[in-house]
């Protein structure tokens, strides 16, 4: 599933994006997710707001394997 913009609007935000992945992983409809922030910080703090989700910010690639270590990791932020 893609929760990215379809365009640049400047009026997005990343809630807009994040809080439907973090659903869907919530609810199930995904096992696990991957979000892009310039930082991670923020977009970790909206997803970690969704009950039954865990997000985690990282800088590393190989740190993308955590999530299926320690499932209570569900979401993945990098930083692109």
């Amino acid at each position: 599933m893609d929760f990215g913009a379809k365009e640049l609007s400047p009026g997005d935000d990343y809630p807009d994006f994040v809080i439907p992945l973090a659903k869907a992983v919530a609810e199930h409809k995904l096992d696990r997710g991957i979000a892009l922030c310039s930082s991670g910080v923020g977009a970790s703090i909206a997803a970690n707001k969704v009950s039954g989700v865990r997000a985690a910010s990282t800088e590393k690639a190989v740190m993308g394997i955590l999530p299926v270590y320690y499932p209570d990791r569900l979401i993945l932020i990098n930083e692109p």
